[in-house]
């Protein structure tokens, strides 16, 4: 795979188990300070949505305020056209550096993921299995100095809270491939959750966060 990593022989559990994310009741969950993280450089973030709501942005995963222009961030999160966007931002006026115009307010699960290389500021956001959106290259963040925590479903000032659905939230301090984000969405699609292995056994080299929810 494009790791370099051997994938073993998938172990396949009953798991019908996510976590529920209620915005009106400002819910969320802490995935850790940067020095537990030590997120230097590369990066990639992989989790399992599922939203019916078509109201305001509402951020998936996270590190930083959306809003905030003194501080500098990574959010992975739901726009308010039920797009999904990934910003990065160091100061200033806050970006949408990578979104999709296809919607996901249809209470179905999906996959998303996001990867950035530090070396070539190189941006990817995969949707199910696929690249999503261009690749955008060349980006500039302070996201090494960052000094936030990482939030799962709200950004850390709290704000932007989810509404719907959230599982199997990995992230990982190197950039996965095309062909690992292909394994991890043909192995869990339509069960996020059920394979037990995949992270640990599998794809668990550079592997600084894994919440099974």
């Amino acid at each position: 795979i494009g790791s370099g990593e051997v994938i073993p022989d998938l172990e396949l559990i009953s798991n019908d188990y996510a976590m529920e994310f209620d915005a009106a009741s400002s819910q969320y969950v802490s995935a850790g300070n940067p020095s537990e993280l030590q997120l230097t450089g590369d990066i990639s973030v992989s989790s399992w949505f599922k939203t019916s709501n078509s109201g305001s942005q509402m951020v998936i995963v996270g590190r930083g305020h959306i809003y905030s222009s003194s501080l500098s961030s990574w959010c992975l999160f739901r726009r308010t056209n039920n797009g999904i966007a990934v910003q990065l931002r160091s100061g200033g006026a806050y970006q949408y550096v990578l979104s999709t115009a296809t919607t996901y307010n249809d209470g179905k699960w999906h996959n998303v993921f996001f990867t950035r290389e530090k070396s070539s500021g190189n941006l990817k956001l995969y949707i199910d299995g696929a690249l999503a959106a261009p690749i955008t290259t060349g980006v500039t963040s302070a996201l090494d100095n960052e000094t936030q925590n990482t939030y799962i479903g709200a950004d850390t000032q709290p704000a932007e809270y989810f509404d719907g659905d959230i599982d199997e939230v990995a992230i990982w301090n190197k950039v996965l491939e095309l062909e690992d984000v292909q394994t991890i969405y043909n192995s869990t699609n339509n069960n996020p959750g059920k394979c037990a292995n995949l992270f640990t056994g599998g794809l668990g080299s550079g592997l600084v966060y894994w919440n099974r929810m």
